[in-house]
């Protein structure tokens, strides 16, 4: 796995999640942290990732969703059975956050979104309770009014785009006083 290392007799008997082909790493990586094994976190890089247009990590269709909703539902699930609700709400509003960018990338009506949305009535009552109002809202648009959500991320997008711009040109005015 890229930047990870462990020890065999560490792993034992744990395996990859044939379910998912998105965050399958982290997944591996989560069950053995439960199972107790130690981590240490290093800044220095040791290897790296070479990205281009096929990786997984950019595909935004019904699977790739599925496959990373998924594995937030593995990790909520575990930390519900181990008590731990506040790790498992944070994996639920991850969950909708992986939606949320998915739905970015689709067309607001589309087969791959009317999937996404039939996906998030199903887990309506496990979902809704951890997220904050203002996702509430975004929730309710995500199920019922498609259409207005795509607009307001349109908007959003642009508005960050033309807050870009802005920066760049007071940039070069205040370089160029100088």
């Amino acid at each position: 796995m890229s930047g990870t290392m462990m020890r065999k007799d560490l792993i034992n008997d744990t395996r990859f999640c044939t379910d998912l082909f998105i965050g399958e790493d982290f997944y591996f990586m989560y069950e053995n942290l439960v199972k107790g094994a130690n981590a240490v976190f290093l800044k220095q890089q040791w290897c790296l990732n070479r990205i281009h247009d096929n990786n997984t990590s950019w595909q935004y269709d019904f699977d790739a969703f599925w496959t990373r909703f998924h594995r937030r539902e593995l990790v909520w699930q575990n930390e519900e059975s181990l008590g731990r609700t506040e790790y498992a709400n944070i994996q639920k509003r991850d969950a909708f956050g992986c939606f949320l960018r998915c739905f970015e990338q689709q067309k607001p009506l589309s087969s791959d979104v009317r999937k996404m949305r039939k996906t998030l009535k199903k887990y309506k009552k496990v979902i809704s309770p951890a997220l904050n109002r203002k996702n509430k809202i975004f929730y309710f648009l995500s199920l019922y009014c498609p259409l207005i959500l795509s607009l307001h991320n349109k908007t959003i997008s642009f508005l960050r785009r033309l807050k870009k711009r802005i920066k760049r040109k007071l940039s070069f005015f205040t370089d160029a006083t100088v």
